[in-house]
């Protein structure tokens, strides 16, 4: 057998384990929403995000 994903012989690329740890990866948490009172998290904002930036509050 010969793996498309590695290369490597012994498995298939259903086997690979450069494969698996992608499919077995535990699912996301879900989102928490904030309550209404509560203030808005504040968030890095990068060099490519200047959009946002502007309606920020500053810190």
């Amino acid at each position: 057998m010969h793996c498309i994903a590695c290369g490597r012989e012994g498995h298939n690329s259903a086997r690979c384990p450069l494969q698996l740890w992608k499919r077995e990866a535990p699912a996301a948490p879900a989102a928490v929403i904030p309550a209404s009172g509560a203030q808005p998290v504040r968030r890095h904002v990068d060099s490519h995000d200047r959009a946002r930036e502007a309606w920020l509050p500053s810190a």
